[in-house]
């Protein structure tokens, strides 16, 4: 967009040694993602309702899984960074392939009649939602989504995980409309290239599984953390105006199309934020921005009505591309760095992924292997890099 900054200016500073902003972002990226106490208590949560709704005294076969920022492993802590006070919400598909010729009412309503039956799951539903069954437990949310098959293929390119899911309309009125979560997951997965296999293969052996094994959001590559950090940026940017801040599909369905497979994540990060909007169009004075495996569904279908929500989507991208790109190449040491990062991204993730960095640099010169080059610090020796001694000033590599 022409009032955007320009992107060719973002790609030619990437041009520079990024080894310290490749890893101090990772660790951003860490110190964002949701605990490991906090992920057993969603996973444990959603196989109880699982089993629940697919047990054999249900007169319908169930499949319950995840989806998004679950699913994809793109979830964030809230901004206090108190991650056991936080609520999160955990999205998930209940699978009815049987009642594909039932009516949208019909497999809606089954789905809460059977939570309603077991008394654990009845004290924590809530009303009946638009188009989901909400179940409220302590740390986080689920949101149950009935659905069954599409009955006839609406394209795009992964058409056998085609859902039709339910939606109660103001008047009361249900219906049916077209998703496809799995075939999304699917995409994304296929974005990420190589290192999700080599993410895979390290998780596996970590925890002793086969590769097939290992979910997503097990997983952490360098998109996924891309995403976190673009989701925290708008966290922190739309604070007091959370209604009109670019929505998390939005984000990662750009992020996931410009991503040109950098391993590194700042490396990652200035390429998305350089070409992401490339992939929002402008037709005869609508905006579009398509989902990849769902023909005719736009996720920027309310920036037609709310024009604010557009607005704030170009702001919030020309503030990234400045803040998360050019203020942090331009930063001198880590201590101008940790400045120039808490202004966009608050004071609590910045503060502890610098430390982890600045203790790894320290680890490292110990041990004789951190090295200085004509660019820098670098954890990574070559024909003219020397050892560095053993110091206190970390600088920037």
């Amino acid at each position: 967009m022409a009032f955007l900054q320009n992107p060719l200016r973002l790609e030619k500073k990437m041009n520079r040694d990024n080894e310290a902003l490749n890893l101090i972002m990772s660790e951003l990226a860490d110190e964002l993602n949701i605990s490991e106490t906090m992920e057993k208590k969603a996973v444990s949560g959603y196989e109880n309702v699982g089993s629940w709704l697919d047990s054999d005294d249900f007169d319908t076969r169930t499949v319950v899984y995840p989806q998004g920022s679950f699913a994809l492993g793109t979830v964030i802590k809230p901004l206090s960074g108190d991650d056991e006070k936080h609520e999160y919400d955990i999205d998930l598909v209940c699978y009815m392939p049987e009642m594909e010729n039932n009516t949208a009412e019909e497999v809606k309503r089954s789905v809460g009649e059977r939570l309603q039956e077991h008394k654990g799951h009845a004290d924590k539903l809530d009303d009946e939602g638009k188009r989901c069954w909400t179940l409220h437990y302590a740390g986080f949310h689920m949101d149950i989504l009935p659905s069954t098959t599409a009955q006839k293929s609406e394209g795009g390119p992964y058409p056998e995980d085609a859902l039709r899911i339910t939606e109660k309309g103001p008047q009361g009125a249900y219906s049916f409309r077209s998703s496809n979560p799995k075939g999304y997951k699917k995409w994304f997965e296929g974005r990420m290239g190589r290192t999700l296999n080599e993410e895979r293969s390290r998780v596996a052996g970590k925890i002793t599984c086969s590769v097939e094994e290992v979910h997503l959001y097990q997983a952490r590559t360098t998109l996924q953390r891309v995403v976190q950090i673009l989701k925290h940026h708008r966290d922190v940017m739309f604070e007091n105006d959370p209604e009109i801040a670019p929505i998390s599909i939005i984000l990662t369905t750009l992020a996931a199309r410009a991503y040109d497979q950098s391993e590194g994540v700042f490396d990652a990060l200035c390429h998305i934020l350089a070409h992401m909007d490339e992939y929002v169009e402008n037709r005869n004075g609508i905006w579009h921005i398509d989902n990849p495996v769902a023909p005719g569904e736009n996720f920027a279908d309310k920036w037609e009505l709310e024009p604010a929500k557009a607005q704030a989507f170009f702001r919030w991208l020309e503030a990234a591309r400045s803040s998360l790109v050019t203020d942090l190449i331009a930063a001198n040491g880590l201590d101008e760095l940790a400045v120039v990062m808490e202004k966009s991204l608050g004071s609590v993730y910045p503060k502890r992924a610098i430390g982890k960095y600045g203790a790894s640099l320290n680890e490292r010169r110990r041990e004789n292997r951190l090295f200085s080059t004509a660019g820098g610090l670098s954890t990574i020796a070559g024909s003219t890099s020397k050892v560095v001694p053993n110091h206190s000033f970390y600088g920037r590599g």
